[in-house]
């Protein structure tokens, strides 16, 4: 066996197993190693599988840009690229996308991801996509993609998260309550299915409070409250349900307890200020209500 074949062997061992520092020394192993000509492009397949796990760990962009020129090279060769390549090549252009906010970069990740035939990773740039450019074709692309794969596979937990954002996220911008409740209905049947998901429990409680609000439900208001109550301060995602709920309470009650409670969960969660200022749309409501009464 060649020194290329067992340094390849390793790395993919341990990039199904990804333990950090063995990865960042298999990556040197790698470029540290001067192939053949035969043994080129197989190199800088490996090469670039590399550093696009390595950007997954140490967050650098740099190593994400190296993992996009080996494939840009492998490309430019013809060189066949598997599924698992263009998931990752999707992945790196996301992380890309996430650093740079360049649209370019989401396109390209929506177009690998669509050739990677990876159900979650093309909803998933279908759903960053919409959130980018929040257009009525991108929104119904997204859904009936979704939809479709969801048919096949109806429980899956990644598939159900998105739609159940998507919704969200339409009904948010669009100020269409039906959205929201089909949001809510996502989110509830996760629940049913996992009745320890504490992801659902608090995007259903918050999605229950916009809901309400929107309606001016006062009752459902008060559970949504109530339901908040039972959970945790663990984790952000808990914090965002809290603060979500005694939100929409002050704005609907005037009541300034609930509001300097909001005012405390948001402090404490930066997923509830990243989820706030991202959609303009919710201020739109807060100032609406806030004039009314």
């Amino acid at each position: 066996m060649t020194p290329f074949r067992k340094t390849g062997q390793l790395y993919q061992a341990l990039f199904r197993s990804k333990p950090t520092k063995l990865v960042e020394k298999a990556l040197t192993h790698l470029k540290n190693y001067q192939p053949s000509k035969d043994e080129e492009l197989a190199h800088t397949s490996l090469l670039a599988s590399a550093y696009a796990l390595t950007s997954m760990y140490s967050l650098e962009l740099s190593d994400a840009i190296k993992s996009v020129h080996c494939y840009d090279k492998l490309l430019s060769n013809n060189y066949p690229l598997k599924q698992e390549d263009w998931l990752k090549l999707s992945q790196v252009y996301i992380f890309i996308y996430e650093k740079t906010q360049n649209l370019e970069q989401l396109e390209k990740a929506v177009y690998a991801g669509n050739l990677s035939s990876n159900s979650y990773q093309i909803s998933k740039v279908l759903l960053e996509l919409y959130l980018k450019v929040r257009d009525e074709e991108t929104f119904n692309l997204c859904l009936e993609k979704c939809s479709r794969y969801l048919l096949d596979k109806p429980n899956d937990l990644d598939l159900i998260f998105i739609r159940a954002e998507l919704y969200f996220e339409y009904g948010l911008r669009n100020k269409q309550t039906r959205f929201l409740q089909l949001s809510l209905e996502e989110y509830e049947k996760i629940v049913a299915l996992h009745p320890n998901n504490q992801k659902a429990k608090s995007l259903s409680v918050a999605t229950s409070a916009f809901l309400s609000l929107f309606l001016e439900d006062a009752e459902k208001l008060s559970e949504s409250i109530y339901k908040s109550q039972l959970l945790s301060e663990h984790t952000p995602l808990e914090l965002y349900a809290k603060g979500v709920s005694s939100l929409c309470y002050a704005i609907y009650s005037s009541d300034l307890d609930e509001l300097q409670a909001a005012i405390h969960f948001l402090q404490h969660s930066h997923l509830l200020i990243a989820h706030l200022v991202r959609d303009g749309t919710i201020w739109e409501y807060v100032s609406f209500y806030f004039m009314r009464r």
